[in-house]
């Protein structure tokens, strides 16, 4: 009875053995301490190098371009983010299964997701450049101008095939995979050069990032910015890779979902 109201050091170090188990097999809680220091540390390196590079030369659309990129990337970020969540609702409450005992079929439930995420990735770049009108007097709109349409619908096609794609994880791991839907797409981020042209990036980056629909997106962003042509060519391929994504995506989690219904898991999920 004393030794239990005593304190002991040795039920400290138990504690911190349970804390070190249950930190390094969660991938959330890893997220938190490596993660991110990494992706900011990439991203914002070389969104700096790229500024100082702009500075010196005397370019001033350099602010432009980055508050551009910021909104645009949103519409991506916003559309995976809400596909993905759409899972995750459903995973936490068990209800999953649930949701197919009515007559809804899997192709209608995940439409409905893929719609819902678009109105949202709308509202999203709306917002975001009225704020910026409102804080730096700047629009969006009048500089990318009605070339803002094709690049909003291939940047929402981005987010649609990343949001299946980790939703065919997710449902293959379950919620211990969940921070993928928040972390996932940032992976994506310094080779989709957001704030700086692609010849920013080491040369096997660029070989990589042209596999990667919105990197193609974002070139042309900056070209119509400055005033220069927008390439069709590229366009076409951004559009191209973005719905072979989306195609193999959607195969990808239609396969979870059999698997999860041909093992029997309905009180997983």
């Amino acid at each position: 009875m004393s030794d239990a109201s005593s304190f002991a050091w040795r039920r400290v170090n138990a504690m911190l053995v349970r804390h070190w188990y249950g930190t390094i097999r969660s991938f959330d809680r890893l997220t938190d301490s490596f993660y991110w220091i990494t992706i900011d540390l990439i991203l914002w390196g070389i969104t700096a190098g790229y500024v100082q590079s702009q500075i010196s030369s005397g370019d001033t659309q350099v602010f432009f371009v980055i508050i551009s990129g910021v909104i645009m990337w949103s519409i991506v970020y916003r559309s995976q983010m809400d596909v993905g969540m759409g899972l995750l609702d459903e995973l936490w409450n068990k209800n999953l299964i649930n949701l197919f005992a009515s007559p809804l079929r899997f192709n209608e439930w995940i439409l409905s997701l893929l719609l819902f995420s678009f109105l949202k990735a709308l509202v999203a770049v709306s917002f975001g450049s009225i704020v910026a009108w409102i804080l730096y007097s700047m629009s969006i709109t009048n500089g990318l101008g009605w070339y803002l349409v094709p690049l909003f619908l291939i940047l929402v096609l981005n987010g649609w095939w990343i949001g299946l794609l980790i939703q065919s994880i997710i449902m293959r791991l379950t919620t211990k995979a969940q921070a993928l839907a928040w972390t996932f797409v940032w992976i994506l981020s310094p080779l989709s050069v957001i704030y700086f042209p692609l010849s920013a990036i080491p040369p096997f980056a660029q070989q990589l990032a042209r596999g990667i629909p919105t990197s193609y997106v974002f070139e042309e962003m900056r070209n119509v910015l400055a005033g220069r042509p927008l390439s069709w060519v590229n366009l076409g391929i951004a559009l191209s890779l973005s719905l072979v994504y989306l195609l193999i995506a959607f195969l990808m989690v239609q396969s979870s979902f059999r698997w999860i219904l041909n093992k029997g898991l309905g009180k997983v999920y």
